[in-house]
C-alpha cells in the first residue's frame, strides 16, 4: 500500500484530511514530455502515480501545510506552468481519495479544475447526481443491471437498500 492508496480519511497521525489531485495533461504523446512535466509535480509533492501515458495522481495532502495554501490554488499553478513551460493545457480533479478525485477530473470540462471539499456533504452534493457510470468499476452492462432497478444516479444507488436487489428477483 502506498500513500495514495491508505483507508480513507485522515493521514495517520497528521490530522489533516487527504488531498488527492487527478492530473490530466492533454496532448502527451512524447513520454520525455511526460517526464518533464513529472518533475513539474515534484516542485510541489514527492507523492504521486504516473498514469502514462497523459495522467497523474498527486497527493497534496503535506504540501498543503508546506505551501499554506490550498488545492485550488495548487492545481491552478500548476495548470499554469504546465501550459507556460510546456505549452500543455490540463484538467484537474481533486478530493480526499482517489477515487473522489478520479470522478472529479471526468466531470471536469477541459482546462478547469474541480476540487471537492474534504465533507461528506460537499462529497455528497457533488456524487449524488452523477450517473452510476461515472463510479469507477461500474461498465455498461452493470448500469443497464441498476437502471432495471431504476437506479440511474449516484444518489439513488446510494440510497438504496441492499435488501431490495435480493427481494425483486
Amino acid at each position: 500500500m502506498n500513500a495514495l492508496t491508505q483507508p480513507y480519511g485522515e493521514r495517520a497521525g497528521t490530522g489533516r484530511a487527504r488531498c488527492i489531485l487527478r492530473v490530466h495533461f492533454h496532448e502527451v504523446r512524447d513520454p520525455a514530455l511526460l517526464d518533464q512535466l513529472l518533475t513539474l509535480i515534484e516542485n510541489f509533492t514527492p507523492v504521486w502515480q504516473p498514469l502514462p501515458p497523459d495522467t497523474v495522481d498527486v497527493d497534496l495532502t503535506g504540501s498543503l501545510t508546506y505551501f499554506d495554501d490550498n488545492p485550488q490554488h495548487i492545481a491552478q499553478m500548476i495548470q499554469i506552468r504546465a501550459l507556460a513551460l510546456y505549452g500543455v493545457r490540463t484538467t484537474i480533479g481533486g478530493g480526499n481519495t482517489v477515487q473522489l478525485a478520479t470522478t472529479a477530473a471526468a466531470a471536469t470540462a477541459p482546462g478547469r479544475v474541480t476540487i471537492i471539499a474534504p465533507t461528506d456533504a460537499a462529497t455528497a452534493a457533488f456524487l449524488h447526481p452523477r450517473r452510476v457510470a461515472y463510479l469507477p468499476g461500474i461498465g455498461p452492462a452493470t448500469a443497464k443491471t441498476l437502471a432495471r432497478y431504476g437506479i440511474s444516479t449516484i444518489g439513488e444507488l446510494a440510497s438504496t437498500r441492499s435488501p431490495s436487489f435480493y427481494e425483486s428477483q
